[in-house]
């Protein structure tokens, strides 16, 4: 039997699901949504409403496929944890926004490796009870994921030592990410770290936690333009993050950029000195780098539009390849 009541004492909001239904809210998700008044089952229903979901059983999709939402002009941020056969939700309000505001998004990052509970020791412990010693790394370079076996070198509470191919050195210049894939008899844990430091092709890693994205089971190339490559909407230019056959990533600067894109249905893309209308459909915004938000679309392009997309972005990947395998001679 699990004490739920004992979360009413955190100073942020907290949701338990089991098998995507809600078991127990604590007082203060309550608080920041504006229902202290009401029942848990109304309250339910009127955070549905709210957050424009049709019905109380899409709340668990919608917190499990975004970092944040807004709410009364806050922000409130989302972190995901399971335990046993829980699902924990946390939530945090900002009192800005996190676009508009540099310094707010930087303290908003630290907000977010708190909320997502510092798993560094269970990792440790995870390591060293099965007497791991060799890893799959995953990491990106310009949208191209590289990947490669790592051996544990050193396992400590505090971080982990991986030696990893020579390769994984260029995806430093863009970002100190890094997955690390354990495949066990009981199903793969996929943990996402931060690169402090690096020497000899050693990593250190700390800062896990369990990662919500899914890019080791990406089933299409998706890669970063070599030059600005925009988006028109309605006479306004946006640019574009990364793209891939099946989907597109616009950078933002604002809220209002937000607010104006998502609703959209189409967009035009100008590409190889072409202009190709595309059918979208938003799916959710994420945090980049610390100061980008990007906001991922599928995408539905016709028979002609996929034939320029494709051959875009196997040129654009050979050159990025081509990138890569320079760096590597260069290191040599």
């Amino acid at each position: 039997m699990h004490n739920f009541k004992i979360y009413d004492l955190l100073p942020n909001g907290v949701i338990v699901f089991k098998n995507k239904t809600i078991l127990y809210m604590n007082k203060h998700i309550l608080d920041i949504m504006n229902l202290t008044d009401l029942a848990q089952e109304n309250a339910i229903e009127i955070m549905a409403e709210t957050l424009n979901i049709r019905s109380v059983d899409g709340l668990f999709s919608f917190f499990s496929a975004n970092e944040y939402f807004r709410h009364n002009e806050k922000v409130i941020q989302i972190a995901q944890n399971s335990y046993d056969d829980l699902e924990l939700f946390s939530f945090m309000r900002i009192n800005h926004s996190l676009i508009l505001e540099p310094k707010t998004i930087e303290a908003t990052e630290s907000q977010k490796k708190v909320l997502a509970v510092n798993i560094d020791a269970k990792v440790a412990s995870f390591f060293q009870l099965n007497n791991i010693r060799k890893i799959k790394v995953l990491t990106l370079y310009k949208g191209l994921p590289l990947k490669n076996f790592g051996k544990i070198i050193k396992v400590t509470h505090a971080f982990i030592d991986v030696e990893v191919d020579n390769k994984h050195m260029i995806s430093l210049l863009e970002s100190k990410s890094v997955l690390l894939i354990s495949n066990e008899k009981d199903g793969s844990s996929v943990l996402k770290g931060e690169v402090i430091s690096h020497e000899n092709n050693i990593f250190r890693i700390k800062n896990f936690f369990v990662s919500k994205e899914e890019m080791h089971q990406r089933e299409e190339i998706r890669v970063k333009p070599n030059k600005q490559l925009s988006i028109n909407v309605q006479s306004r230019e946006f640019k574009v993050y990364d793209i891939s056959i099946k989907g597109i990533s616009i950078a933002i600067e604002s809220e209002e950029d937000e607010t104006f894109l998502k609703n959209k249905q189409s967009i035009y893309l100008l590409l190889k000195n072409e202009t190709l209308t595309l059918e979208v459909e938003y799916l959710k915004s994420i945090f980049v780098e610390e100061r980008l938000v990007k906001l991922i679309f599928l995408i539905i392009p016709d028979a002609y539009g996929t034939s320029i997309i494709q051959h875009y972005i196997t040129s654009r990947q050979q050159e990025i390849i081509r990138e890569i395998h320079q760096y590597l001679r260069d290191c040599k």
